[in-house]
């Protein structure tokens, strides 16, 4: 860590180096996110247009609150220009960020404690504020996309995991083995199917359901098609349609599966198969 030890005010000088760990954390994250090619949020927000635009408003903003903050208390105007454009900040953005960096180090050194939280100013989007809590603030700012970043990719992570536990089941029901499924149902699971009258409830009912069939199903190929994972909290919604196909005959279907996070395993809660309305 960066000692710091000519500050007059310590306080300053722990958020000075938070912010500083916490700016160089956002951009090695933002590294692994461009180069894993998951996709920002769809959103009006020109922050989030792409990532190169993502990492030019952190750099920006660390710039902003600082001069902001030298403009409160009247001290000299830093000399740092405003971060490289979009076509530029990739390639430039760790020598743009240390000058940044260098910057916020000295800027504050000589300035009295009192003069932290003495006086509250309006803040460029029309709040007020403290220099110490403008101070927190830069300091959680590329936390906060730090965080974001980190659980769109852990979304992408869950989504192919989720995926990847439907198919295994799948592959091994191609071959007259329900047992990929069962394995994944939770003790409280409910199932629809066509083939049945009534919803059946719970796993003892759906593992007598699934035993009866064991050995019957045969299926030569399949195709799972167009599988959507929608995240909510400790629950995954799969819906994806399904063709099986045995010689030249294809059978279409809808199926959605409710998963639920078990401790560190997801059980499946809730299954419906549906036939798809379609001649082909």
């Amino acid at each position: 860590m960066t000692v710091l030890t000519t500050y007059q005010y310590r306080g300053a000088r722990a958020l000075v180096l938070l912010h500083q760990s916490h700016l160089r954390e956002f951009l090695e994250t933002w590294r692994f996110f461009k180069s894993s090619g998951a996709a920002l949020p769809e959103t009006s927000d020109p922050d989030y247009a792409s990532t190169n635009a993502l990492l030019r408003h952190v750099l920006g903003s660390a710039r902003s609150y600082m001069l902001w903050i030298c403009e409160k208390l009247a001290l000299p105007k830093p000399d740092l220009d405003p971060p490289p454009d979009e076509t530029r900040i990739v390639a430039e953005a760790p020598r743009y960020i240390e000058q940044v960096l260098d910057k916020w180090r000295a800027f504050l050194v000589g300035v009295s404690e009192e003069l932290f939280s003495d006086q509250t100013f309006v803040s460029r989007w029309g709040v007020l504020f403290s220099v110490e809590s403008m101070l927190e603030h830069a300091v959680l700012h590329p936390m906060r996309h730090t965080f974001q970043l980190r659980e769109i990719l852990d979304g992408e992570d869950l989504t192919a995991e989720i995926i990847r536990l439907e198919r295994g089941a799948l592959d091994r029901w191609a071959r007259g083995d329900p047992s990929g499924f069962l394995e994944l149902s939770s003790a409280d699971v409910v199932y629809f199917d066509p083939f049945l009258e009534c919803r059946l409830d719970g796993f003892e009912a759906l593992k007598n359901y699934y035993e009866s069939l064991r050995g019957k199903v045969k299926i030569d190929r399949y195709e799972l098609i167009n599988p959507r994972v929608e995240l909510c909290g400790d629950a995954a919604v799969l819906t994806f349609n399904y063709v099986s196909c045995l010689g030249e005959t294809k059978s279409r279907w809808n199926c959605t599966e409710v998963y639920r996070r078990e401790a560190s395993d997801w059980r499946i809660i809730q299954t419906h198969w549906s036939a798809t309305n379609a001649s082909q």
